[in-house]
């Protein structure tokens, strides 16, 4: 479980916003809590990142993620469709590629 304020779901344009701006339907549980099928191991970056909205956060929490990390976070942030995330982590992943390609 996890828990946020409206204004960090509704911070950006994205998937997140359309849940909880009305304009999608959402699957609540008996007792009301909203569910997304997702894995949860990646969500507090991506609630994080919505406080924040500070790339050089990002920048250091991925420092030391292996690529297959940093793939899961990127589905995760296309997921919910936070297109300035979804750009850090691509730099990311090709600042990655760069460094052991050598």
């Amino acid at each position: 479980l996890f828990t946020t304020s409206l204004d960090t779901l509704t911070k950006q344009d994205s998937m997140l916003r359309a849940m909880f701006s009305g304009r999608m339907d959402v699957v609540t549980d008996l007792d009301g809590y909203i569910l997304i099928d997702r894995c949860g191991r990646h969500f507090e970056f991506i609630l994080n990142y919505l406080r924040d909205e500070d790339p050089q956060f990002v920048n250091m929490h991925l420092a030391d993620k292996s690529e297959f990390e940093l793939y899961e976070i990127l589905k995760e942030a296309k997921f919910f469709c936070i297109q300035p995330l979804i750009s850090l982590i691509e730099q990311k992943i090709l600042q990655f590629k760069a460094l052991n390609s050598t």
